[in-house]
């Protein structure tokens, strides 16, 4: 009953301003309008020049865009995938975005390793860190959707497995 009141009063010219308070100053941060022009500008290249991100499940679409943006804007990236063929893939398709003349191997690093188990993604970050000699983000990236099948379906195993992949690869148990 409340919420009719309330939509019939916003369709009634003027009754929307007292029910709303409008006249209330706005929330702390909210000083400006989105629309100002810090927000038009466009962005500086190279704003994480020196850093370090890990990426899992690097060698599938998102994995490779992340990459390509973070090598853009001057990371260092260690991408990490289960499938070495798709991380050889991701490799030519990455040295464009990286300024010419410059190796990519300097700037990428490919591991294969299954991020679902927790002495991989140890390894691989201790290899980041030989390589860059630092570690400052990761992305974790992986994912598995399994099959298409009804939710009764899905065995338990199944169930295990994806969780596994989509919620806990690349964080320590």
């Amino acid at each position: 009953m409340q919420r009719a009141n309330t939509t019939e009063s916003l369709r009634t010219p003027g009754a929307a301003i007292s029910t709303l308070n409008l006249n209330k100053p706005p929330r702390p941060g909210m000083e400006r309008a989105p629309t100002s022009t810090n927000l038009t500008r466009p962005l500086p290249i190279q704003r994480l020049e020196g850093k370090v991100v890990m990426i899992t499940g690097g060698g599938g679409k998102v994995g490779v865009e992340s990459a390509g943006r973070l090598l853009i804007e001057g990371c260092n990236v260690a991408l990490i995938d289960i499938d070495q063929t798709a991380l050889e893939v991701a490799v030519p398709v990455l040295k464009a975005a990286i300024p010419t003349g410059i190796p990519i191997e300097s700037r990428l690093l490919t591991i294969v390793a299954d991020a679902t188990k927790e002495p991989d993604v140890e390894a691989c970050a201790k290899k980041v860190v030989q390589r860059f000699e630092r570690l400052d983000a990761a992305l974790l990236n992986c994912c598995h959707r399994g099959e298409s099948k009804s939710i009764f379906d899905v065995t338990e195993d199944d169930f295990d497995r994806i969780m596994t992949i989509n919620a806990k690869s690349g964080t320590p148990t």
